[in-house]
């Protein structure tokens, strides 16, 4: 199968041994799990409704699911024993050419943002566009927001607005950050997001748009399927980096943070670490982290560098706009 879409409104029959699975309209007809066993490809399906489509060595892009799925979601990519990561933004705060160091984890349950910069829905589309996934913000209904600052936040107001007014019905995003963090969110976005509601006379709440989830550091917590973990970096307003864990794969997102050998041995529990390399005031520089051991270095991406900087390729890659990590074994 070379296809890169595979329309749920017209039907194959996919064979995995003596058992034949047939996709038509939405209709399942299927045990709950069904393997069609060529090479490289392996679908997951269940009765009723495409719970998950699985790919081996190749992506599936994209999985029409018509109205199956509420707010017209589209199936995912998903890998048994590992992840994969879209990079949706690689600036920092001053950048004049990208968009705020950003990603979206495509999980079992879902995806999940990690912050969320201003121009998300021109994010999310030109990403989409570079990976071959539609990475709508209908698609999101997890945002992991590691501290307040401009370029990781400010696309809130629009997702928040998006999700709860152009979409039926509206289904409030859950937003899982620092409780430190969510006690004071609502300050920054309640001036733009607190005026009267679709209800007659009603006020907006934080709650009308996003459903906040605390993160402790230190305890794990289940989001969208993986296991995610948080710790405090060091940085100028309260900031946590985050691990995520699927099988036996682990990804780890260093948030921004100054250089910090606890943080880093801390995320190297990672198959892959999405690490930023500023050069301002509590950000880490590339310097820094090119004293650490090579087997780690080996494993991290860089994010976060400012606009004209240039860095080596090895063995510490910049990532890009629209790229695809594979995380652990696929």
């Amino acid at each position: 199968i070379h296809a890169q879409k595979i329309k749920a409104s017209a039907e194959k029959r996919l064979v995995a041994g003596r058992r034949r699975c047939v996709v038509k309209g939405h209709s399942l007809a299927a045990e709950p799990v069904m393997r069609y066993r060529a090479d490289r490809w392996k679908f997951r399906v269940s009765l009723g409704s495409v719970t998950r489509w699985e790919a081996q060595g190749c992506p599936i892009t994209e999985v029409y699911t018509h109205s199956v799925i509420p707010m017209a979601r589209r199936g995912q990519v998903w890998h048994d024993g590992g992840m994969q990561v879209v990079i949706t933004g690689i600036g920092d705060a001053f950048s004049a050419v990208h968009h705020g160091s950003s990603g979206v984890v495509l999980a079992p349950g879902g995806r999940i943002a990690i912050d969320c910069p201003g121009s998300v829905m021109a994010m999310y589309q030109q990403a989409g566009q570079a990976c071959g996934l539609d990475l709508g913000v209908e698609t999101i209904d997890d945002i992991v927001l590691t501290h307040l600052h401009g370029d990781h936040s400010n696309g809130l107001e629009t997702l928040g607005f998006a999700r709860r007014y152009l979409h039926d019905p509206p289904v409030p995003p859950r937003l899982h950050a620092l409780p430190e963090v969510l006690d004071r969110i609502w300050e920054k976005l309640a001036p733009a997001m607190d005026g009267a509601t679709r209800a007659v006379g009603a006020a907006s709440r934080l709650e009308d748009y996003f459903d906040p989830r605390p993160i402790q550091p230190g305890q794990q917590v289940q989001i969208a399927g993986l296991t995610v973990e948080a710790r405090r970096s060091i940085h100028s307003v309260p900031t946590m980096g985050v691990l995520f864990r699927s099988g036996d794969a682990t990804f780890g997102w260093s948030g921004d943070a100054e250089f910090e050998q606890d943080h880093i041995d801390w995320l190297s529990q990672a198959d892959c670490i999405v690490h930023e390399c500023g050069e301002y005031f509590k950000h880490t520089l590339w310097t820094e982290l090119d004293t650490l051991p090579p087997d780690v270095k080996a494993r991290i991406r860089l994010i976060h560098i400012p606009d004209g900087r240039s860095v080596p390729d090895e063995p510490m890659r910049p990532v890009h706009e629209g790229e695809l990590l594979d995380v652990g074994s696929a």
